[in-house]
C-alpha cells in the first residue's frame, strides 16, 4: 500500500516532472521520525480536506498552481523589476480594516 506521502510526491511528479525529481530527492534524505511525522500530520490534513469538501488532488493542484505562479512572478520580476500585483503598496491602502471601538 502506498502512504499518502509518496502518492503526493507520485502525483506531483506525474503533472511536474521536474518538481517531483526534487520532491523525490528530498524525500530520501528523510529519516523514519520525519516519515512518520509526516503521516500523522497528512492524516489530519486529509480530514480537514474532507470535511471542506475537498481531496488530496484538490490539494496537490492548489500546490501546482502555486508553484506556477511563483515562476510565473519570478520571471515578471526578473524581465520588469516589478510585480504583477501593485495594490499592496497602494497607498491610501486598497483594504481598510476598521478599529475596533473602545470599551
Amino acid at each position: 500500500m502506498i502512504d499518502l506521502l509518496d502518492y503526493i510526491i507520485e502525483s506531483v511528479a506525474t503533472q511536474n516532472p521536474l518538481h517531483g525529481k526534487k520532491l523525490r530527492k528530498n524525500s530520501k534524505k528523510r529519516d523514519d521520525a520525519f516519515k512518520k511525522r509526516a503521516a500523522d500530520f497528512l492524516l489530519k490534513y486529509e480530514i480537514l480536506l474532507k470535511n471542506e469538501g475537498k481531496t488530496i488532488d484538490y490539494s496537490i493542484n492548489c500546490y501546482l498552481q502555486m508553484l506556477a505562479d511563483v515562476n510565473f512572478e519570478s520571471v515578471q520580476f526578473m524581465q520588469t523589476g516589478e510585480y504583477s500585483s501593485k495594490s499592496l503598496y497602494a497607498w491610501p491602502p486598497v483594504i481598510t480594516v476598521p478599529l475596533a471601538s473602545p470599551l
